[in-house]
């Protein structure tokens, strides 16, 4: 993953967001790496999990 970030092969990023703390967790961007990403789409559940779609901001 960190090999397609760097080389901005990235298209879209689908997340889903989970408000739970379970300890450190997995980073998606390595340190010292910069993203600009656009929100283009959100949705909430029930369960309080959120579905977000980024596209990264290209210059």
């Amino acid at each position: 993953m960190q090999t397609l970030i760097r080389h901005d092969f990235v298209v879209l990023y689908r997340l889903l967001v989970y408000p739970v703390v379970v300890g450190k967790g997995k980073h998606l961007f390595q340190e010292g790496t910069t993203v600009t990403l656009k929100l283009l789409e959100s949705q909430s559940f029930s369960s309080s999990v959120a579905a977000l779609v980024f596209e990264p901001e290209r210059e």
